[in-house]
């Protein structure tokens, strides 16, 4: 009777940890996050965002110094492979 009894406890602490206290932890740490994100977004920056621009239109942040289509000697000379048997 004792093993039931054990049994019967343990089931309903585990029902308890996956209705009530797990939803209830998750609430908390979501309100938890979102209150540090916003408290870093307003220490750093201020919640900057970038500028919208229209959908298709294309912006280049870098454009590398240099000759265009020029091959550098360094990666070596093309062999053509054969299979020895």
């Amino acid at each position: 009777m004792a093993l039931i009894r054990f049994l019967f406890i343990v089931f309903c602490l585990y029902l308890a940890w996956q209705w009530i206290v797990k939803p209830i932890l998750k609430l908390a740490l979501y309100g938890f996050i979102k209150k540090t994100v916003e408290k870093q977004g307003q220490q750093f920056g201020g919640g900057q965002q970038r500028p919208q621009r229209p959908e298709g239109s294309i912006n280049v942040d870098y454009v590398p110094n240099g000759k265009k289509g020029v091959k550098k000697d360094s990666e070596g000379e093309y062999i053509d492979f054969e299979e020895v048997k």
